[in-house]
């Protein structure tokens, strides 16, 4: 099998972090809080819905570094991904953070 194809089909769920709603709420407000901003933006942009984004990496153990990275933007250019992953990306592309 191409080691390409093999990597496209399996490594995005192994970077798959999702935060729920509550926890992100949590962390956007103590964010805000310490950088004396308003953490109303930034909850507004989360939405209702758990925060799902992929990680920037794999730590030692192979669980995701909860960091957001820029690749989705190169697998909408250069792949064909589907519309559940395009959605996806764009979703977290677009989403406000930190609050202004």
């Amino acid at each position: 099998m191409d080691i390409l194809f093999l990597w496209r089909a399996q490594a995005p769920q192994l970077f798959d972090v999702v935060i729920p709603r509550q926890a992100a709420g949590r962390a956007i407000e103590t964010y805000a809080a310490s950088q004396a901003i308003a953490a109303q933006p930034g909850l507004a942009a989360l939405g209702p819905d758990d925060l799902r984004f992929h990680a920037i990496a794999l730590d030692a153990s192979g669980t995701p570094i909860p960091v957001m990275h820029s690749d989705e933007g190169f697998a909408l250019l250069f792949a064909e991904p589907d519309a559940e992953r395009v959605d996806r990306a764009v979703t977290v592309l677009i989403r406000l953070f930190p609050p202004a």
